[in-house]
């Protein structure tokens, strides 16, 4: 994310939480497709997500500058791999 890893606190702060996040869902979005680790805090969804088709031309160019507002971005094809690997409900951890 844009401001790092960090305890997120409120919706908008830019920060990724760290930590282990169960009960995570498969979605599809305008991003692509997406796994959901949950509401964080009651403030606001995170998201691992893909580029979707507008931003989908910048491939690994976007991690040089992550504008998410707390998400992990991926590229289309790494987070097909991620999405078709695991099933709901997987425990995610995500680490600095």
């Amino acid at each position: 994310s844009r401001n790092g890893l960090d305890k997120k606190t409120k919706l908008g702060d830019g920060l990724t939480p760290e930590g282990v996040f169960k009960g995570t869902k498969r979605i599809q979005t305008h991003y692509h497709k997406a796994i959901s680790v949950g509401e964080w805090g009651n403030c606001c969804d995170v998201l691992i997500h893909g580029l979707g088709k507008k931003y989908g031309i910048f491939r690994k160019l976007h991690r040089w500058k992550d504008l998410t507002s707390g998400c992990i971005a991926l590229t289309n094809d790494e987070i097909d791999e991620i999405y078709n690997a695991v099933s709901d409900g997987v425990m995610i951890q995500i680490n600095p």
